[in-house]
C-alpha cells in the first residue's frame, strides 16, 4: 500500500519533470502528461484512503498470531 503510494507520488514528479525539459512540448504531449498526472493524483488519493484500513487489519491479524 505504501509502496504503491510512493510510486504514485515518484511518477508525477518525473512526469512533470520530463516535461519541464522540453523546450517546447507538443500539446498531445502534454495533454497526454496531464492525464498521466490525474491518475497517479487519484491513485495517490485511493492508497491513502485505505492505508489505515489495511494497517487495522494487520494489527488485528498480529494479536491473533503473536503472544
Amino acid at each position: 500500500m505504501l509502496g504503491d503510494h510512493q510510486d504514485a507520488c515518484v511518477a508525477e514528479q518525473e512526469i512533470r519533470r520530463l516535461l519541464s525539459e522540453m523546450d517546447r512540448p507538443d500539446p498531445e504531449v502534454a495533454f497526454a502528461a496531464g492525464r498521466l498526472v490525474e491518475r497517479e493524483r487519484a491513485r495517490r488519493a485511493d492508497r491513502r484512503t485505505r492505508w489505515r484500513a489495511a494497517m487495522t487489519e494487520v494489527d488485528e491479524h498480529a494479536k491473533t498470531v503473536l503472544p
